[in-house]
């Protein structure tokens, strides 16, 4: 069974919220989108749940502008081809995805092709 995110709750927490661990808890894509209000988070471990598309992480990245640091190891979106290029794309400032560093000369580099 699949954690349930309250809305009520979440609220509650989203401005001092900054470190989420939700490691192994069988998320997948549709429930991402509860977190979303957590716009103060700075790392989030998501590893080793269901998600399966890029499209529910950029949805999820939209919310969370001050995010740092996100793990996906262990989803099936991680191993999309692609996947690192266009996660790094897709938010400007993660500097730690699934434990690697984010080089900006990296970041750059994606954002010219």
């Amino acid at each position: 069974q699949a954690l349930a995110f309250q809305p009520a709750s979440l609220q509650a927490v989203c401005p001092t919220l900054r470190v989420l661990c939700c490691a192994s808890c069988n998320l997948q894509d549709d429930s991402l989108g509860a977190l979303s209000c957590l716009s103060e988070l700075r790392r989030l471990d998501l590893s080793d749940n269901n998600v399966a598309s890029l499209e529910a992480v950029d949805g999820l990245l939209q919310g969370l502008p001050r995010l740092l640091s996100l793990d996906l190891r262990g989803n099936p979106v991680a191993r999309l081809p692609r996947y690192t290029e266009t996660v790094v794309v897709m938010t400007g400032q993660l500097a730690v995805l699934d434990d690697q560093p984010v080089k900006p000369q990296q970041r750059e580099a994606l954002l010219r092709l």
